[in-house]
Formats: C-alpha cells, sequence, structure tokens
C-alpha cells in the first residue's frame, strides 16, 4: 500500500503504474485504511492505493534460495573482488 497526502501525485502514479501492467489497484480514502487495516492510523487529509494481489518478497530469503538453488545446479558464483 502506499499513502499520501495532497495532491496525491504518489497515489496517482502508483495507481496509473499497476494499471499499466494489467493489475489491479484501487484508491482507498483514510476512513477505509483505518478500518480495512486497524493497525495503521492515517489521517483525514491522507488517501492510499492498494493492490490487492501484491504481497511481501523477503529479499534474505529469496537470496537464500536462489543460492540453495544454485548450488543443486553445482552452478559456481564467482567471490566478490576488492
Amino acid at each position: 500500500m502506499t499513502i499520501d497526502e495532497p495532491p496525491f501525485a504518489d497515489v496517482s502514479q502508483v495507481i496509473s503504474n499497476v494499471r499499466d501492467v494489467g493489475q489491479q489497484c484501487v484508491q482507498l480514502t483514510a476512513d477505509e485504511i483505518n478500518k480495512r487495516f486497524p493497525g495503521l492510523s492515517v489521517s483525514s487529509e491522507e488517501c492510499g492505493a492498494l493492490e490487492p494481489s501484491s504481497g511481501l518478497i523477503q529479499a534474505d530469503r529469496a537470496v537464500k534460495a536462489l543460492q540453495v538453488s544454485a548450488l543443486s545446479l553445482t552452478v559456481v558464483l564467482p567471490s566478490k573482488q576488492v
């Protein structure tokens, strides 16, 4: 979710970008955000853009999975050169 304050340029851009790639993105008022996500406290001047199909990627786990997969394929990863 992206939360923005007037003039809502960030929310507008997020909605446009997400829809341009064929995904759903909806604009929510502050009241809608506060009701749907009780852990958040959004002021009445703010609004948000919600991507219902989005998720969270934990980068450390993703990299570890890639490393394990690469090692199982006997891929040699170059060491960091200083």
